[in-house]
């Protein structure tokens, strides 16, 4: 039987079997605090920040005599040699093991040097020990960092700034709670590339944030190492990232194209807008919304048309046609996307030009001006003409109106020649009149054909052909005129007889009227050199430059001159 006696008073601990063999452990006596000791890993340097850290009390007496029972309190203190933080904390949990051990527990949740100091009733065990230990981050495993948002090396748009984080993770998979790692990136976007070094955030241990701003558009590609290793990248779907260009950009939209340099009237003229972002990428997108408004010299809309996209040039392309031919105003400017269009006061104005509207091709001729009704032979004359397209815009002289013929023929259809002069003027307010000059010697009826690109054009009042009439100059001419009739060649005396004399003028067309009275017509009759002045005779204007003449013949006179 065993049993012990404590003040006197005897207690039986059990009986031991005859033949058995027991072991009795002797506890010491009081517990002696400056005696005790302490070991174990959590009081070796280095220990993981916010790891599980642990170490042991064994109590011992004043006589240096292990104490086998618990029973007593423990205050362990870490405290920061850094006096500037001032981190001190106490261990989470001490652990009575009942035969005179303690097992302790903490966790450092800041990194740094500390000194761990144990405590009975404000004394120190190891007679006033005191354990340095550092507090080490724990290792970041790349694998286990985890990089977001996905949409940040999914997508991005050219001069935007894209913002992507890293939580840092260690091996354990736990977030770090210090930022001491270094994260490097590389973004390639297109053929552009950029690269850096993550941030750590502040106030958010563990967490790292970098901007990156592409400019050019293409494939997108990122990627963030640590140490070496790479990070897993996420992705939104699995198509590969890409930059798209961003939006229209007054200064890189190129504006192209015949139309935006000069415009025939009632021709459809062309120009193409290529739409580039402020770094010069273009936009392939099929719903952007472009518009063009042309304006008079009063402001006045004229008309407006909307680019349509060629999906082939991948270009937008805009087709408009003016009737009159003046100087309008064309602006071209960008409206958003069909879907969404741009209010009033958001839309960008892309380009603004003046631009000279010319008249058609040369369609009708039609003569104004200076076409008299008689004209006379051997003056000169003149008159004008406008040509005009199909929306009756006046054309100005040049190479087009080489398809213009002019023909003036007389009464006897011979033609005359004209000279064309082809110089533009204005006169009496009309513009582009065209000057046509001419002389002719033969009197008549003079027509005039204007015949554009082998069609004939009629006067428009009468639908007729254009017609003057040219008269014999009141000039006589001695050597054109002549006389003739049965009264020149034989008469029989004391009978009356008559003969016709033709008056012409130089060029042998009949003068145009009775000879005004400054001008006489003389006729006189001669025997050998003595002129007769008892024959009666009598003259009379018929038409067309002839007189008539009329006498009676001597009755005794055999020959008269």
């Amino acid at each position: 039987e065993i049993s012990r006696t404590i003040d006197g008073q005897r207690t039986s601990l059990g009986e031991i079997p005859v033949g058995s063999r027991s072991v009795l452990l002797v506890s010491g006596g009081l517990v002696s605090v400056a005696k005790c000791q302490a070991a174990g890993p959590g009081l070796v340097s280095p220990v993981r920040v916010l790891s599980q850290q642990t170490f042991t009390i064994t109590a011992y007496d004043e006589g240096g005599v292990r104490v086998v029972t618990g029973g007593l309190a423990w205050d362990v203190r870490l405290e920061s040699t850094d006096i500037t933080t001032g981190t001190s904390f106490r261990a989470q949990n001490v652990r009575d093991n009942g035969d005179g051990t303690y097992t302790v527990s903490y966790q450092a949740s800041v990194i740094g040097d500390y000194r761990i100091w144990i405590e009975r009733g404000n004394v120190r065990i190891g007679n006033g020990a005191e354990w340095l230990v550092t507090v080490t981050p724990r290792n970041t495993d790349a694998s286990l960092c985890q990089a977001f948002p996905p949409s940040a090396f999914s997508s991005a748009v050219a001069g935007m700034p894209q913002v992507f984080r890293v939580e840092a993770r260690d091996n354990a998979g736990g977030r770090q709670m210090v930022s001491t790692d270094v994260f490097f990136y590389t973004v390639q976007s297109g053929f552009q590339m950029l690269s850096g070094t993550m941030n750590a955030l502040p106030g958010e241990p563990g967490m790292y944030e970098a901007v990156y701003v592409a400019t050019e558009a293409g494939p997108l590609k990122v990627q963030i190492s640590l140490r070496g290793q790479f990070l897993s990248i996420p992705l939104e779907g699995d198509e590969e990232g890409f930059t798209t260009p961003g939006p229209v950009d007054i200064n890189t939209t190129r504006i192209f194209g015949p139309g935006l340099t000069a415009a025939t009237a009632g021709r459809s003229e062309e120009l193409f807008i290529q739409p580039s972002d402020a770094y010069g990428n273009r936009l392939p997108s099929t719903s952007l919304y472009f518009r063009i408004f042309i304006r008079g010299e009063d402001g006045g809309e004229i008309t407006e048309a909307v680019a349509e996209y060629q999906e082939d040039d991948q270009i937008y392309f805009v087709q408009y046609m003016l009737e009159v031919a003046t100087t309008v105003s064309l602006s071209i400017s960008y409206h958003g996307t069909v879907a969404a269009p741009l209010i009033d006061s958001e839309v960008v104005p892309l380009k603004e030009i003046q631009l000279t509207v010319v008249a058609g091709a040369a369609a009708k001729a039609e003569m104004v001006m200076g076409l008299d009704s008689m004209y006379i032979a051997g003056d000169s004359g003149s008159f004008s003409l406008q040509v005009f397209d199909n929306f009756r815009n006046a054309r100005q002289v040049d190479a087009d109106l080489a398809g213009l013929k002019l023909m003036l023929t007389t009464q006897d259809e011979s033609e005359i020649v004209v000279q064309h002069n082809r110089t533009s003027s204005s006169t009496a307010g009309i513009e582009y009149v065209h000057l046509v000059s001419f002389s002719t010697s033969k009197a008549g009826i003079l027509r005039i054909k204007l015949i554009l690109n082998g069609l004939p054009f009629l006067n428009p009042d009468t639908q007729q052909q254009y017609f003057t009439r040219v008269t014999g100059n009141p000039e006589v001419s001695a050597t054109t005129s002549r006389v003739a009739g049965v009264g020149l060649v034989s008469v029989y005396a004391g009978t009356q007889a008559s003969f016709s004399v033709f008056l012409n003028d130089v060029y042998a067309n009949p003068i145009p009227a009775d000879l005004p009275s400054e001008q006489q017509l003389l006729v006189t009759f001669r025997v050998g050199g003595s002129e007769l002045t008892n024959i009666e005779q009598r003259q009379r204007y018929l038409n067309g430059g002839v007189y008539g003449v009329s006498y009676t013949a001597p009755s005794e006179l055999p020959e008269i001159s």
